[in-house]
């Protein structure tokens, strides 16, 4: 399994049902996958959906970025525990 695996996975979750799942589910459905290709795919994910779940117009490409690095840190965390 690589990134796009999660991505997809991500992906038609959220197309099927509007949820994007928690980090735990994730982790519990590529539990063998390597730290960084997991965390690949969800990167891929977030670039993707935000474009639809906030206007872009309402963001800064900075202000953007902030929001990114936010999620990313808050989810990183709940990785490496």
């Amino acid at each position: 399994m690589n990134r796009w695996h999660v991505y997809n996975y991500l992906k038609h979750r959220y197309m099927y049902t509007g949820e994007i799942p928690d980090i735990q589910e994730i982790q519990t459905e590529f539990a063998g996958i390597e730290p960084e290709e997991l965390q690949e795919g969800m990167i891929e994910f977030w670039l993707v959906i935000r474009r639809y779940q906030v206007p872009r117009y309402e963001l800064s490409l900075e202000q953007a970025w902030r929001k990114w690095e936010e999620w990313f840190n808050k989810t990183h965390r709940r990785m490496i525990g």
